[in-house]
């Protein structure tokens, strides 16, 4: 009888936690003002960014489109990089040396980014596999905000499966955007 209660209690969970929707963590500075922030740009295709990993064109576009659609989505409007108040970037995370360079080139900062009060997700850290999204003051050239979410692609995913997981974790991860 107490295997079949145990059981059913497992079952339960498994089904809850699987159904709950992406699992992401965020982290920001405090002392930013995220009310200034109106538009938005990202890192030109030429750019050293782009350089620092290895993914498709066709991975980054839709990417890039997710990102574009959340943050319209939530009223901020895109613009040329010169004109932007902040910059998006994005890292899949394959290896750890490209993880690192990919910090390195936002100037990210764990300890300066402490507030993790919103955290869904037990990992400390970045797996392979996860989507990062950092919003980079422009002023600075430092992360600002950093969400980090296990994106769960397949090999087998079509292009609309991916498409519809990045736009699901995407939007996910913004919901916890600070806003005042």
């Amino acid at each position: 009888m107490r295997t079949k209660i145990s059981l059913a209690l497992l079952s339960i969970f498994l089904l809850v936690s699987c159904s709950t929707g992406p699992q992401f963590r965020v982290n920001y500075l405090q002392s930013f003002d995220f009310s200034s922030i109106e538009s938005y740009s990202l890192y030109g295709r030429n750019s050293p960014f782009s350089e620092l990993q290895s993914i498709s064109d066709v991975t980054r576009n839709s990417i890039e489109i997710a990102i574009e659609n959340g943050f319209d989505a939530l009223g901020y409007r895109y613009q040329l990089l010169e004109s932007a108040d902040v910059v998006i970037g994005y890292h899949i995370v394959n290896r750890a040396k490209e993880l690192r360079a990919y910090n390195r080139s936002v100037r990210y900062c764990r300890v300066c980014l402490p507030n993790s009060n919103t955290e869904k997700s037990n990992s400390k850290t970045a797996s392979t596999g996860s989507l990062i999204i950092d919003i980079i003051n422009l002023e600075n050239n430092r992360t600002v905000w950093r969400s980090v979410s296990q994106l769960k692609l397949k090999d087998n995913d079509n292009s609309l499966e991916v498409q519809e997981k990045l736009e699901k974790n995407i939007l996910a991860m913004l919901e916890n955007l600070p806003r005042s």
